[in-house]
């Protein structure tokens, strides 16, 4: 059903949300391709307005250089596989996707947010509004995966889900990089979160984040970073 790109030349675009709110961003909608639209909670609906309405300060952002290494490793591993289509989860402004198609990988950005979205256009990338766990009608296939500090906004009890679609537009062989802050299980709402409405997080510990993804894939690598922070590769099962 879905192009490689889901903005054509006349800007029309699949849209992973409430019509309502496809309809606010101003987006002329194919809906002879889409024929339903998500209904979200209040969780999802914060979630897209806090990261929309800073989607300007958080493209002035630079990755820090510990995820630039985390970035090259993971480059590297694809290079090394051949690998060379990657979709970048929970994309935010591109900043990553951005790295990888200057690399000479074909990225794909998806993310909740349609002004994040906005800012991976206007770098070139092909993108599109994606909710990770609603990709029933989603038939695009890729190679590789990266999810960085982007599944750590899933609930818990909905991880397995999203692993589950991520795992489900892989090929055999497919590799996902699954990295979030971590090293302990808490779960919640920050109340000293500096965007609004402030934004759910999910942190898991290490035996979490082992079970939750040993039922999709199999495990490759696990590295500790700094603060705490756990970056995970992962090969898809046959």
């Amino acid at each position: 059903m879905l192009e490689t790109s889901l903005l054509d030349h006349d800007h029309v675009l699949l849209c992973y949300l409430p019509l309502e709110i496809c309809l606010s961003r101003k987006w002329k909608i194919n809906i002879s391709l889409y024929n339903y639209f998500i209904v979200m909670d209040n969780y999802f609906q914060n979630l897209i307005i806090a990261y929309d309405r800073a989607a300007d300060e958080r493209d002035e952002f630079e990755a820090s250089d510990w995820k630039k290494d985390l970035r090259w490793d993971f480059l590297n591993i694809l290079k090394e596989e051949d690998k060379t289509k990657l979709i970048d989860i929970g994309s935010g402004t591109g900043i990553h996707g951005k790295f990888f198609q200057e690399q000479g990988i074909n990225v794909t950005c998806g993310d909740l947010s349609p002004a994040l979205i906005e800012k991976c256009i206007e770098k070139g990338l092909t993108s599109f509004v994606l909710n990770v766990l609603d990709m029933a009608n989603f038939d695009q296939v890729y190679d590789s995966a990266f999810a960085l500090n982007s599944l750590l906004h899933i609930p818990t009890s909905l991880l397995p889900e999203a692993l589950s679609n991520i795992s489900n537009i892989l090929e055999p062989n497919g590799l996902l990089f699954w990295g979030q802050y971590g090293g302990e299980h808490r779960e919640g709402v920050y109340q000293d979160d500096n965007h609004e409405p402030k934004r759910f997080f999910s942190l898991l510990n290490d035996e979490q984040m082992h079970d939750m993804a040993s039922r999709n894939f199999t495990f490759e690598n696990f590295d500790e970073v700094i603060l705490s922070w756990f970056s995970v590769k992962w090969k898809k099962d046959h």
